[in-house]
């Protein structure tokens, strides 16, 4: 007897080293866990719209936060992978009293019962107890199982749901650096226009105070420079709010000063025809990816909750030593251990009412999935058709240009002679202006429609850098 009593603790301690060991591999390996991301440093030089992308992608406060929940979704799986490892814990406790019962157990515990004792006038007892308990779930219907999938695929959820953010913000940083390009466009035209009209109104004044022009044209010049200023303060405070847009997209103070480089952008490899773009975003859009994962957590959702109409089965075990003043002694310990099946047979209709929710779960997540195809395909769709109206439109501004340049040189020469008058010669440098602000603005507005082309396939991964 003696030798199935030493065999049994021998069993005991193995399984109770195993438990506090095993978990610390598992521990060691995590590498998902992220500390809290620093401020992201200002550029000190003229950026590339590739390094203001990733630079978005490394302090973008949505994507660092993103980041986290992703840590989060991998210390989840940690706490549900817990459920396959024994739980194990000890504890240490003092009792007295003079309750017969419980004299009877501790004494029996102590191995310390006296023949001969009035059980109903035992007398008064203490007792000092520590103890150590160990427990394994061996089958529950493979609810934990289940819930390991289900925090697997929360993570990779998590995941996608990173990569539509980081989507969203590629598209903002970019159209923020060509908003800034056109906004420096319109700078620099409206400023050549107040200069031509500046210089047209010290003319006029010239030849106003020798009577060789009305003050009616004097004052039509004055009016055209003081809105030549305006478009000029309209100019500069658009850049300048472009210039903000950028810095918040990046994840930099607004006050941070930017200086862009010249001539850089983003060759976006966009397929060339709607139906090639719907078959790329179909297998690259994260949005899809996040659903799909909702539907697969739905379907397992329904399998946890039809697992509550199965039993369970535990391990349980208890060691533990007791004894009056403390003085414990191995020769007098004690120790439990068997298993144990829990069949919950009637739950007041619940896990009916669970398996009804998980499927209209399953059912919502289905129909979710149906409706976030028409909407990629529909975005797909938008950006291909608004790419096309800007090519097209940019075709027809570069005729405008043309056609407008070679109308003010005509109405420049006939003012140098004196057959246009200062509004003729006015409207056309007006004229022309416009005609180089609606190219510029085209052309700009078709990068920013192929840069969205390229967000609605989400295709950054086929990025190349364009110095032309």
């Amino acid at each position: 007897m003696e030798v199935y009593r030493s065999a049994a603790k021998l069993m005991w301690l193995c399984f109770l080293a195993f438990s506090v060991l095993a978990p610390v591999g598992l521990m060691a390996g995590d590498k998902h866990l992220q500390s809290a991301a620093g401020p992201v440093r200002a550029p000190q030089a003229p950026i590339s719209l590739e390094e203001a992308l990733a630079i978005a992608d490394e302090g973008n406060f949505d994507l660092v936060m993103a980041s986290q929940r992703i840590a989060r979704a991998a210390a989840a799986i940690r706490r549900a992978q817990a459920a396959f490892y024994p739980q194990v814990g000890v504890s240490l406790g003092y009792m007295q009293g003079d309750a017969p019962s419980r004299y009877l157990m501790t004494a029996i515990d102590q191995r310390q019962f006296q023949p001969g004792t009035d059980f109903n006038q035992p007398g008064w007892f203490e007792n000092w107890e520590t103890a150590a308990v160990a427990e394994m779930n061996l089958y529950n219907g493979n609810r934990d199982r289940l819930g390991v999938q289900i925090a697997e695929s929360e993570k990779k959820y998590r995941e996608s749901a990173r990569s539509e953010i980081a989507n969203g913000i590629r598209i903002a940083v970019i159209q923020a650096w060509y908003n800034i390009l056109a906004s420096r466009d319109y700078v620099e035209i409206s400023n050549e226009s107040l200069d031509t009209i500046s210089a047209q109104l010290e003319i006029m004044y010239v030849r106003y105070r020798a009577g060789g022009a009305l003050k009616s044209d004097l004052l039509s010049l004055e009016v055209r420079q003081a809105r030549a200023q305006e478009e000029v303060v309209r100019s500069k405070n658009r850049l300048e709010i472009a210039k903000t847009a950028l810095a918040s997209a990046m994840g930099l103070d607004p006050d941070t000063i930017l200086e862009l480089k010249a001539g850089t952008g983003v060759l976006f490899n966009v397929p060339g025809t709607y139906d090639e773009g719907l078959t790329a975003a179909l297998s690259l859009r994260p949005e899809i990816r996040k659903i799909r994962e909702k539907v697969y957590q739905a379907e397992k959702a329904m399998s946890l909750a039809k697992s509550g109409y199965i039993p369970k089965v535990d391990f349980k075990s208890r060691y533990w030593m007791a004894d009056p003043d403390g003085s414990f002694s191995t020769n007098r310990d004690n120790w439990t251990a068997g298993v144990v099946l829990t069949w919950a047979l009637f739950t007041g209709f619940s896990t009916d009412a669970q398996v009804k929710e998980a499927t209209a779960g399953l059912n919502e997540a289905l129909d979710a999935d149906r409706k976030t195809l028409l909407a990629v395909k529909a975005d797909v769709k938008t950006a291909y058709l608004r790419l096309k109206e800007a090519g097209e439109r940019l075709a027809v501004a570069e005729k405008s240009v043309e056609s407008a340049n070679e109308s003010f040189e005509l109405v420049r020469q006939q003012y140098l002679g004196g057959s246009a008058g200062i509004t003729r010669y006015l409207d056309s440098e007006l004229a022309r202006n416009r005609s180089r602000i609606h190219t510029a603005t085209a052309y700009y507005d078709r990068e920013r429609s192929r840069a969205d082309v390229c967000r609605a396939i989400a295709c950054w991964e086929d990025t190349a850098v364009n110095t032309d």
